[in-house]
């Protein structure tokens, strides 16, 4: 297992957007990779488009990068269909999948979602 000081400062930076479109997600994910960043992070934000869904695209498209979720909210997918989900990414970048996983935010989950937030895992 390789530590953080084992990694060049090329391997250690990555970059984070925010998916405004699918085509811009799929290019910037290949532009990234063109220059050598190692990592790309995206939100999964409440009413934007699917991040996983694009993070599949994105990775058709490319061969070393890292892909990644900053967090994407359990509460709103079944958790089949959400492992089902995950292990086709995968299987479409082997080793190069990322997944961040959270409750999200209490505002967004009722007030979005309409999802009562009082206890958020059981």
């Amino acid at each position: 297992m390789s530590t953080l000081s084992d990694k060049t400062y090329r391997e250690r930076v990555g970059i984070a957007f925010f998916p405004r479109s699918s085509e811009a997600v799929v290019d910037v994910c290949v532009r990234a990779e063109r220059a050598n960043v190692a990592h790309a992070w995206s939100v999964m934000p409440a009413t934007a488009l699917d991040t996983l869904t694009l993070l599949a695209a994105a990775a058709t498209k490319t061969e070393r990068i890292t892909l990644g979720t900053s967090i994407v909210p359990a509460f709103t997918r079944h958790p089949l269909s959400f492992l089902t989900q995950v292990m086709a990414l995968e299987g479409l970048a082997p080793g190069r999948f990322d997944l961040g996983i959270g409750t999200a935010h209490a505002r967004t989950m009722v007030d979005v979602y309409h999802v009562d937030f009082d206890r958020p895992l059981r």
